[in-house]
Order: structure tokens, then C-alpha cells, then sequence
């Protein structure tokens, strides 16, 4: 599972974590904004 959302991954009983864009989002969701989403996963 990949998220932004660092609180969101902990709550998840996953194999494979993998938190995306944490400077970009400082480790919270991308607020449902495209652009944010882009530049996390780019990051």
C-alpha cells in the first residue's frame, strides 16, 4: 500500500508500506490536490 499519510499507513495491517512524498506532504495526506500528489511521488 503507498500513501502520503503517514497516520493513514500505521492504521494499515499491510505486507508492504510505502509512505510517499514526506518532505513534500511533511508526512500528511495530499489534501486531494493532484499537483501535491504529483510532486510526492516524484520525489
Amino acid at each position: 500500500c503507498a500513501n502520503t499519510d503517514a497516520q493513514a499507513l500505521k492504521n494499515l495491517n499491510s505486507r508492504t508500506l510505502l509512505q510517499l512524498g514526506s518532505t513534500v506532504t511533511r508526512g500528511l495526506g495530499a489534501g486531494a490536490n493532484p499537483a501535491m500528489g504529483k510532486d510526492a511521488a516524484e520525489e
